[in-house]
């Protein structure tokens, strides 16, 4: 993903990232208990809350966005999260 894509594909790429790394670690997105928005631009908002509409669905974890005022290579858009990996899933 390059940097000068828009900031609504960064954020779907972002998603299919975030998505590979839970199932790495046996989870889904059902699993996240807080997940993190780094942002350069507020006024993406719209264009970022579709795609995380889209990747959570119905879930709901605690949210919260930082409006920063550059991000690494260029970026848009970074995230961080908090997920509780199920007890069935750890040996």
């Amino acid at each position: 993903m390059l940097a000068d894509a828009s900031v609504g594909e960064q954020a779907t790429q972002l998603f299919k990232n975030l998505d590979a790394l839970l199932q790495a670690a046996s989870c889904t997105s059902k699993d996240i208990v807080r997940f993190t928005f780094y942002v350069t631009n507020m006024q993406n908002w719209e264009s970022l809350n579709a795609a995380t509409t889209e990747f959570f669905g119905g879930h709901k974890p605690a949210r919260g966005v930082i409006c920063v005022p550059s991000l690494h290579m260029g970026y848009a858009v970074s995230a961080d999260l908090v997920a509780e990996v199920p007890t069935d899933t750890i040996s």
